[in-house]
């Protein structure tokens, strides 16, 4: 395996391989090898911060799907048509409960193949505002976990989630924004948050959540409504 710091040869890698210390040539055993020893102190379980784990595992994407289109790009484009064709089906069932959808597409994948980088989307963001149906949406994007495996950014406000509804999201390993204010959630729900390893803002006014648990939240922001990213991020 090639690897070097970040500071070698910038200009010649894309920024993912920089962000995984590689260089050419390049192979999938040498992303996951960068990647698994590079997670272990990045993760904010061993030191790192939410925003470099995240930054780590976008990385260790963009290189996969770069290995995957240069290996084979027929099998690939069938396996991103699969992949799309489930996401779909699995983001019409989330917007027929009320919510609103963001999408994201890989930047190099854009000017590779212009509109046909749709097939690439992914959902990066849900709002659910003001709806007595939070609860069904996390039971629903639960239930469709690999569709939405990206989600960064949930605004659930007055939403009536639960307790339970909140654990749901357990599995949700990217999540980095969560809007939960003017919910009856309280420290059940906290605990299940502290555990989401790239979360790094949560909005809780309204909440049963004290300010015992907000502590368990770590270094992550606890904003107000006023402070609130979440509502112009979607």
């Amino acid at each position: 395996m090639s690897t070097a710091d970040s500071s070698d040869s910038e200009f010649q890698r894309p920024e993912y391989m920089v962000v995984l210390g590689l260089l050419p040539p390049y192979a999938e055993t040498d992303v996951h090898k960068a990647y698994f020893e590079r997670a272990k102190q990045a993760h904010p379980d061993h030191g790192g911060s939410a925003s470099e784990f995240h930054q780590l595992h976008e990385a260790f994407e963009s290189a996969m799907h770069y290995l995957e289109h240069r290996t084979d790009r027929h099998s690939w484009i069938a396996a991103q048509v699969k992949r799309y064709v489930r996401q779909t089906a699995a983001v019409e069932l989330v917007r027929e409960l009320g919510a609103e959808i963001e999408y994201e597409v890989i930047d190099w994948l854009r000017k590779s193949f212009g509109d046909f980088a749709e097939l690439t989307e992914k959902t990066i963001g849900i709002k659910l505002a003001d709806s007595p149906r939070g609860d069904a949406l996390l039971e629903c994007l639960e239930e469709n976990a690999k569709s939405f495996q990206d989600l960064r950014r949930l605004d659930l406000s007055n939403c009536e989630v639960t307790d339970e509804g909140v654990s749901r999201l357990a599995g949700f390993e990217r999540l980095q924004q969560i809007d939960l204010s003017n919910n009856p959630v309280g420290k059940q729900a906290a605990s299940v948050l502290a555990s989401l390893p790239a979360l790094q803002e949560v909005v809780v006014s309204g909440t049963k959540i004290g300010w015992w648990s907000k502590r368990k939240l770590g270094g992550r922001s606890v904003l107000s409504l006023s402070d609130s990213l979440l509502t112009n991020a979607i």
